[in-house]
C-alpha cells in the first residue's frame, strides 16, 4: 500500500478527475504507452529525441511517467490536489494503468480511481500537512505516515472522543482511520455503527485488495506490445523471445562488464610494473652516474640523438655543468637547449634564470634541464606557472626515456646498464 499525490493543472482538470473517476498523468509528450519502455532511462530517451528537449528536462518528464505506469496498484491511497485552489479529495486506486488513445492528449495515460472524501480544505491541515500538500510535481509519492498523520490532525477535533485512540497509523490500518475521518459530519458508514449518527450514510475508503506482490518494472515492461519489444530488442516476434534477447543482452552485459574489469586489473598491474621498472633502472643509472661508471653526458646525447636530434657540446660547460644544443635533423630551425647540471642539493629557482639566458644565446625554443639531485619545489611549481617550453628531468625521468629508446642507445650505454639489472 502506497500513498500518492496527484495534481489537476486546474478547477476544470480537478472535475475532470472527479466526474469521471479517475487520475492521469496528463504528460501529453509521451503519445504511446509507458507500459512500451521497458526501462525509465529508455521513456527518457524517447521524450528527448521525440521533444527535442535536453537530458534533464527530459529525465524530470520521465520521473513523473513511470511511476504512474510500474508503481502505482490497487488498493494504494491518493490526495488530488489543485494547483491555486484550496480543496484536496482522497480516493483509493481501483484498476491498472491504460492508455487511452480515444481521450484527448493530456488524458490518455489514466488509472481508474473512486472518490471517498471530496473538498477537504487545506486550512483544516496542520502546516505540517500543509506542507505536504504543497508540491510541485504532478504525481510523487508521499511518506504514508506523514500522510495518514495530516488526515488524523484535520479531523481529530470533530469526531467523538472514544474514537481518538484508533487514529494512530501502524502502517496497515489506513482503511479503519479514513473510515473514522472522512466525513466531518459523523456520517460514515463506520460512524452510523460505531456512534449512532442520524445523518444518511455516505460513501468511504472501499476495501479494495492489493496485489499479492508487486511486479517488476521489466517483467511489467515484458507485458508491452511485440511490436514495441521488436524495436526495443531488433525485431524480436514475441514477448518470449523479447525475453530471451533480454537475458542475452544481460548476460553480454555481464561479459563485457568482466572483460573491462579484467583489463582494468590488467593494466592496473602493468602500470605498476614500469613504476617499479623505472625505479629500479633510475636507482642504477643514479649508482652507475656516482661510481663514474656511467658519463652523464654521454647518456643525455644518447638519448637526445635516438630521439632523431644532432648534438653538439657548447663550450661554456664545466665538470658539473654541460650544455647541449640539439638540433632537428629534417629542420635545422628546431633547436633545444639542454643543461646537464650534476650536483649534489636539488636546483633552485636561480637554474632557471640561467636556463632562459641559455636558450636566448642559442636560439633554442625548447629547453631540458636535467639534474640528477633534483629539483626544489619552487622550481617545479614556476615551470608549471609559466607554461614554458621547458622540461625537468631528474633520474625517474631519464629512465623513462631510456626505457623508451634503449634499442637505439649505443652499445657501451646499453652494456653499463644491462637489462639483466634491471628487469628482474
Amino acid at each position: 500500500m502506497a500513498f500518492w499525490l496527484v495534481q489537476a493543472q486546474d478547477a476544470q482538470e480537478e472535475q475532470y478527475f472527479i466526474n469521471s473517476s479517475r487520475i492521469c498523468c496528463t504528460e501529453d509528450s509521451v503519445q504511446c504507452s509507458i507500459l512500451d519502455f521497458y526501462a525509465a532511462r529508455d521513456l527518457s530517451q524517447h521524450i528527448e529525441d521525440e521533444c527535442g528537449v535536453d537530458s534533464a528536462t527530459a529525465l524530470s518528464w520521465s520521473e513523473q511517467c513511470w511511476p504512474f505506469a510500474h508503481s502505482m496498484f490497487q488498493g494504494d491511497y491518493v490526495a488530488l490536489i489543485t494547483h491555486g485552489c484550496d480543496n484536496i479529495h482522497f480516493g483509493r486506486i481501483t484498476g491498472e494503468y491504460n492508455f487511452n488513445e480515444e481521450q484527448e492528449a493530456r488524458h490518455r495515460h489514466e488509472r481508474s480511481v473512486v472518490w471517498f472524501s471530496r473538498g477537504v480544505s487545506r486550512a483544516a491541515l496542520s502546516a505540517k500537512g500543509r506542507e505536504l500538500f504543497d508540491v510541485e510535481e504532478q504525481i510523487s509519492e508521499a511518506d504514508g505516515y506523514a500522510f495518514l498523520d495530516t488526515i488524523i490532525d484535520a479531523y481529530k477535533y470533530v469526531i467523538p472522543a472514544a474514537a481518538t485512540r484508533r487514529l494512530v497509523f501502524d502502517g496497515t490500518n489506513a482503511d479503519e482511520i479514513f473510515a473514522l475521518t472522512v466525513d466531518t459530519d459523523g456520517s460514515s458508514p463506520e460512524r452510523v455503527r460505531q456512534f449512532g449518527s442520524p445523518e444518511s450514510q455516505r460513501i468511504v475508503a472501499p476495501r479494495v485488495e492489493a496485489p499479492k506482490k508487486r511486479i517488476a518494472p521489466v517483467e511489467r515492461g515484458a507485458t508491452a506490445t511485440s511490436a514495441a519489444a521488436a524495436r526495443l530488442y531488433n525485431a524480436a516476434p514475441d514477448i518470449a523471445s523479447a525475453r530471451e534477447m533480454m537475458m542475452m543482452r544481460a548476460a553480454a552485459v555481464r561479459t563485457a562488464e568482466a572483460a573491462a574489469a579484467s583489463a582494468s586489473k590488467a593494466a592496473d598491474r602493468a602500470e605498476e610494473s614500469r613504476k617499479s621498472l623505472e625505479e629500479r633502472l633510475a636507482s642504477l643509472i643514479c649508482q652507475k652516474v656516482r661510481s663514474h661508471e656511467l658519463n652523464l653526458t654521454s647518456l643525455i646525447e644518447n638519448i637526445i640523438r635516438a630521439k632523431g636530434f644532432s648534438t653538439s657540446i657548447s663550450s661554456e660547460g664545466n665538470v658539473r655543468n654541460t650544455t647541449l644544443i640539439a638540433s632537428s635533423r629534417t629542420n635545422r630551425a628546431v633547436k633545444v637547449g639542454i643543461q646537464i647540471q650534476n650536483y649534489a642539493c636539488p636546483l633552485k629557482e636561480q637554474c632557471l634564470d640561467l636556463m632562459s639566458t641559455m636558450m636566448t644565446f642559442h636560439s633554442a625554443g625548447h629547453a631540458v634541464l636535467v639534474s640528477m639531485s633534483g629539483f626544489d619545489q619552487s622550481v617545479m611549481d614556476r615551470v608549471k606557472e609559466s607554461k614554458a617550453k621547458v622540461k625537468l628531468w631528474a633520474p625517474k625521468d631519464i629512465a623513462t626515456e631510456v626505457l623508451a629508446c634503449y634499442d637505439r642507445l649505443d652499445d657501451n650505454i646499453r652494456a653499463t646498464l644491462p637489462r639483466s639489472c634491471w628487469e628482474h
